[in-house]
């Protein structure tokens, strides 16, 4: 007897594209990081980026050197520049500390101690009243996108001022 291939997916054993499809389409269940990252009523553009830096995805100067690129860093928001990664524009530089302190603690959080991940998960669990609930959730999304903008600001010559930054979110 000759051998017979066999499609796993697939009861019968035979090869369907509606099989292949299928598999390849799978979704896993979401988790709900990425729930928390998607509000309604957030412009889109603003959830899409939140999502970016979630995953760590923004051209920044680390992420060109986890791709094996070296070159000199410099962090373009800063007085006494530092090497500029997504962990130092967004949470540990002086202006972006100055933006968590004045929202988070307002919130009852305390932000030393925290990186910037448990601090944007602790303004997604933050037990509060229903309806501020979608406004301490979208918080940490609306300051790493009025700090992307500071920081674009200094690198193409309109530079913002912290207090402008806290006005805007």
């Amino acid at each position: 007897m000759l051998d017979k291939p066999v499609w796993k997916l697939e009861p019968r054993g035979e090869f369907s594209a509606k099989s292949a499809w299928d598999y390849a389409r799978r979704r896993r269940d979401p988790s709900n990081t990425y729930m928390n990252i998607w509000i309604k009523g957030l412009p889109f553009k603003v959830s899409f980026f939140m999502w970016k830096v979630w995953k760590n995805k923004l051209p920044l100067d680390d992420f060109f050197k986890r791709l094996g690129y070296l070159m000199a860093s410099k962090c373009w928001c800063c007085v006494l520049p530092q090497e500029e990664t997504m962990t130092h524009l967004f949470f540990t530089s002086h202006a972006a500390r100055k933006v968590w302190n004045y929202f988070l603690t307002v919130a009852g959080i305390n932000v030393d101690r925290l990186t910037f991940h448990q601090a944007t998960v602790r303004c997604w669990t933050l037990q509060t009243v229903p309806r501020l609930k979608p406004i301490i959730q979208a918080v940490p999304s609306i300051v790493v996108w009025e700090l992307w903008k500071r920081r674009n600001g200094y690198k193409y010559g309109n530079p913002a001022s912290i207090n402008r930054v806290i006005y805007q979110i």
